[in-house]
C-alpha cells in the first residue's frame, strides 16, 4: 500500500476499504479502556450543530446529516490551512489546479468547487475570486470546528449549493488565554517553510463581554520538482489579522463582531528570473482581504422566540502577472511593451434577517418554525489589458426562505423548507428551492435519514473561470456563451449512521447514497485558439448526473484511541459526450473527478502526555486533459491518472506546569511520507499549467511548538 505515484489496482483499493471496516474490531480486541470523570457519550453524541437547520441542533437529532471536524481533532492532524483540513472530511476532496500558482479547489460528492457554498460563521463571504486562493489562507489555528452539510439539503442557504455547503466556524473568546505557535516545514527535501502565529482571549469580569486576537503569519519558499528551474509550489508569504468579539448585556440580548484582514503575495513560474520582464513564465499574485460580521440575537421573555439580524462584507483587491515569454524576438519585443500585468477587485455584502419561533409545549415534540430574508450583492471585476480579457460581473440576489423543523414523535422529525430567490442574472425569473428531510430513530442506536432539495446556479463567472493557465506557449481563458442558461440541480440522499456507546466507548458508522440531477449543465468546451492562447467557452449541455455513496466508520475509546476513515465510490456522468478539445474523442465522464477517493485518521495517546497521530489520504483515478506545448508533447490527449495514496506521521508531547495554567505542546512529523505524487509534470516554459492531478505536497518534514497560557 506504499504508493510512490504508481498504479494502484482494484485489490489495493479493497483491501483499504476492508482496513476501513475492519479496524474497530480489531481495535476492540486490542484496547485498554481507562476511567474518566465524563464519558466519551456525554463529551461526543451531545455535540451541538448548526449548519443542518440554521437553528441549534444535537447533531445526532438533526434530520439533515452533517459531519463535524472540531478543534481537538485539527489540532491533531499535520495541517496548516484550511484546505488540508477539508480532505479529511467524508465525501469532500480538495485538488491542486495550477502546476505554477497551486490554487486549490474543493470537491464535494463529485461535484466541483462552483457547487459548493463554503461560510464564514454562517456568512457566504467567499466569492469566486477569493475561493481561488482563500482555501490556503484560512490558518487552522483560527478554525474552532468545520460543520459540513452535503448535497441540496442545504439549499437554504443560497445559489450553488447543489453540492453541499461547508461551515467555517472561526474560534471564539472562552476563557482568558494565550496561545502562540511557530512550526517549520522542510519541502522535497529542497525548500522551507516557516509558520508562527498567536491567539489571545480575554474576557470581561462580569464575563458578559470578550474578545479574541489573533496573528499567523507564513512564508514558503519555492519547491521545483522536475529541476528545470520552473517551480512546482509557488513562493509564498501570507499573513493574516483578525479581531472577534461579543457583548451580552442581558439574557436575551447579544452582539458579535468580528473584523479580520488577509494579505499574501505568491510568485510561481521561472525560478531564475531577476524580475517579471526577465521571466520566461511566470504568475505573480498580491492579495489584501478585508472581512467583517456583525450579528445581533434577541430573545423574548417566554424562550419561545429569537429574532437574529447579522451582515458581512468581504472585498479583495487583488494585482496579478500572467505572462509567458514569446520564442520569436519580433513577438518578444511587442510583449515587453506591453507585459500582461491586471487588477482585481471583488466586493461582497450580505444582510439578513432570520425569525425563529418555538411552537411545541413543554413536554411535546420539538416544533421549531424559522423564517427569514437574506439580500446578497457581489461585484467582480477582473481585467488584464494586454490580453483584452475583462470580467465585470454584479450580482445581486434577494432570498426568502421558510423552514418546518418538526419532530412528530420521539423516533421520527420532518425537515421542510423552501427558498425564493430574485437573481439580477435571472430578470423575468424567480427559482424555488425546496427540500425535504426525514429523520428516523431506530431501536435507540440507528437514524435513518432521508433528504431532497433543490437549488440552481446562475449563468455567472465562478472560481475556475477566473483563473489565468498556462498552455502551448500562451494564456488560456474561459469565456460565457451568449444566452447561458441557469443551471439546475436536484439532490436526493439516504443515509444510515449509528453509534453503539458504553460509558467510555463509541462505535458508529455511517452509509450515505446520493444522486444530483444536473439540467442545463455548464460544459467549459475549448474552442481553440487565438493570438493569446487557448479559448474555452461555457455552454449549456443537456443534463448530468452525479451519484455514488459515502462509507464512514468511527471508533473512540474514552479519547485514548480514536479511530475515523471514510471512502467515497461515485460516477459523474454527463448525457451527452464532449469534445475535451479539438480532435479528441468525446467524452460522458467528468474530467478530474476520481471515482474512488477517502481518509482515515487513527490517534493513539495511551500515556497522557504523547499522542501519535497516523493518516491517510487516497485519490483514485481520474481522466485529466493534457494540452500539447511542453517539452516532448505535440498534441493534445486524455491520460488517465494513477491512484495515490498519502501517508501522514505526527508525534506530539504535552506538558503541563503550574497545573493546567501553562500547556506546553512539542511536535514532530511526516507528510506525504512515501512522497506519492505526479511524475509526469510537463517541462519548460510552455507546459500546461492545468495538467496537474494528484497530491499538492512532496514528502514534507515538520517540527513545531504550541504553547498555552491560561
Amino acid at each position: 500500500m506504499y504508493v510512490c505515484s504508481m498504479k494502484i489496482g482494484k485489490p489495493v483499493i479493497f483491501v483499504f476499504l476492508l482496513l476501513m471496516l475492519a479496524a474497530p474490531d480489531l481495535l476492540a480486541q486490542s484496547a485498554v479502556v481507562s476511567a474518566g470523570s465524563d464519558s466519551v457519550w456525554d463529551r461526543l453524541m451531545q455535540e451541538v450543530v448548526v449548519t443542518a437547520t440554521r437553528t441549534l441542533r444535537r447533531k445526532k437529532d438533526a434530520p439533515v446529516l452533517s459531519s463535524v471536524l472540531d478543534r481537538r481533532s485539527i489540532a491533531s492532524l499535520p495541517v496548516c490551512a484550511l484546505s488540508d483540513a477539508l480532505s479529511f472530511q467524508p465525501g469532500l476532496r480538495v485538488e491542486v489546479n495550477c502546476q505554477t500558482c497551486q490554487y486549490s479547489q474543493l470537491r464535494m460528492n463529485g461535484l466541483a468547487g462552483g457547487y459548493s457554498q463554503i461560510l464564514i460563521n454562517g456568512r457566504p463571504l467567499f466569492s469566486g475570486l477569493m475561493s481561488l486562493y482563500g482555501l490556503e489562507q484560512i490558518p487552522a489555528e483560527w478554525i474552532e470546528k468545520i460543520e459540513v452539510v452535503r448535497g441540496g439539503g442545504s439549499s437554504l442557504y443560497g445559489t450553488s449549493a447543489i453540492g453541499g455547503t461547508v461551515n467555517v466556524i472561526t474560534r471564539v473568546p472562552d476563557r482568558n488565554a494565550l496561545t502562540l505557535h511557530a512550526q517549520h516545514q522542510r519541502i522535497g527535501g529542497g525548500s522551507n517553510e516557516f509558520r508562527a502565529g498567536a491567539i489571545a482571549s480575554i474576557l470581561g469580569r462580569s464575563r458578559k463581554a470578550g474578545v479574541s486576537l489573533t496573528y499567523d503569519h507564513r512564508r514558503r519558499e519555492a519547491w521545483d520538482a522536475q529541476g528545470d528551474g520552473f517551480s512546482e509550489m509557488p513562493k509564498l508569504r501570507s499573513d493574516l489579522l483578525s479581531a472577534a468579539g461579543w457583548w451580552k448585556p442581558s439574557a436575551r440580548l447579544s452582539f458579535d463582531l468580528s473584523l479580520t484582514r488577509m494579505g499574501e503575495h505568491r510568485y510561481g513560474g521561472d525560478m531564475k528570473a531577476r524580475g517579471l520582464e526577465t521571466a520566461a513564465q511566470a504568475e505573480e499574485r498580491d492579495h489584501r482581504t478585508w472581512m467583517g460580521t456583525f450579528s445581533g440575537q434577541w430573545y423574548s421573555s417566554d424562550g419561545w422566540s429569537r429574532l437574529q439580524g447579522y451582515v458581512g462584507w468581504q472585498r479583495l483587491g487583488r494585482e496579478h502577472f500572467t505572462g509567458v515569454m514569446p520564442d520569436d524576438p519580433r513577438e518578444r519585443w511587442k510583449y515587453l511593451q506591453a507585459l500582461p500585468f491586471g487588477e482585481s477587485l471583488s466586493q461582497t455584502v450580505q444582510s439578513g434577517l432570520q425569525f425563529d419561533r418555538r411552537l411545541h409545549r413543554e413536554g411535546k415534540g420539538r416544533h421549531w418554525l424559522t423564517a427569514g430574508v437574506e439580500f446578497l450583492q457581489e461585484r467582480v471585476h477582473d481585467s488584464i489589458p494586454a490580453y483584452g480579457y475583462e470580467v465585470n460581473q454584479q450580482v445581486r440576489d434577494l432570498g426568502v426562505f421558510l423552514q418546518s423543523d418538526w419532530e412528530l414523535r420521539p423516533s421520527l422529525s420532518v425537515l421542510t423548507g423552501v427558498r425564493a430567490d430574485l437573481h439580477s442574472r435571472l430578470p423575468g425569473r424567480m427559482p424555488v428551492s425546496p427540500r425535504l428531510s426525514l429523520l428516523w430513530k431506530t431501536g435507540g442506536t440507528g437514524r435513518i435519514r432521508i433528504s431532497y432539495g433543490e437549488g440552481f446556479r446562475a449563468p455567472q463567472a465562478f472560481d475556475a473561470d477566473l483563473h489565468m493557465a498556462f498552455a502551448g506557449g500562451g494564456v488560456s481563458r474561459a469565456f460565457l456563451a451568449t444566452g447561458l442558461r441557469p443551471e439546475r440541480g436536484r439532490s436526493f440522499s439516504v443515509s444510515y449512521d449509528a453509534d453503539h456507546a458504553n460509558e467510555y466507548r463509541i462505535f458508529g458508522y455511517t452509509f450515505d447514497l446520493f444522486r444530483t440531477r444536473l439540467r442545463d449543465v455548464f460544459n467549459t468546451v475549448n474552442i481553440g485558439r487565438d493570438a493569446v492562447g487557448e479559448v474555452f467557452e461555457k455552454r449549456n449541455g443537456s443534463g448530468a448526473s452525479v451519484f455514488g455513496i459515502n462509507a464512514e466508520c468511527r471508533v473512540n475509546f474514552n479519547r485514548k484511541i480514536e479511530w475515523e476513515a471514510g471512502a467515497t465510490a461515485q460516477r459523474s456522468l454527463l448525457d451527452e459526450p464532449v469534445e475535451p478539445a479539438p480532435g479528441l474523442a468525446k467524452e460522458r465522464q467528468f474530467l478530474r473527478t476520481p471515482d474512488w477517493y477517502g481518509f482515515s485518521r487513527f490517534d493513539l495517546s495511551p500515556f497522557g502526555r504523547w499522542k501519535l497521530g497516523i493518516s491517510q489520504v487516497l485519490t483514485g483515478s481520474m481522466k485529466v486533459l493534457h494540452l500539447a506545448g511542453g517539452e516532448g508533447i505535440v498534441q493534445d490527449r486524455l491520460i488517465d491518472t494513477p491512484c495515490f495514496l498519502e501517508h501522514h506521521v505526527r508525534l506530539s508531547r504535552t506538558d503541563k506546569f503550574r497545573g493546567d495554567a501553562i500547556q506546553l505542546e512539542t511536535f514532530i512529523g511526516i507528510r506525504n511520507l512515501t512522497d506519492a505524487r505526479q511524475r509526469d509534470a510537463d517541462r519548460g516554459p510552455h507546459r500546461d499549467s492545468n495538467y496537474v492531478y494528484g497530491p499538492g505536497t512532496p514528502r514534507t518534514f515538520f517540527m513545531g511548538i504550541r504553547c498555552r497560557l491560561m
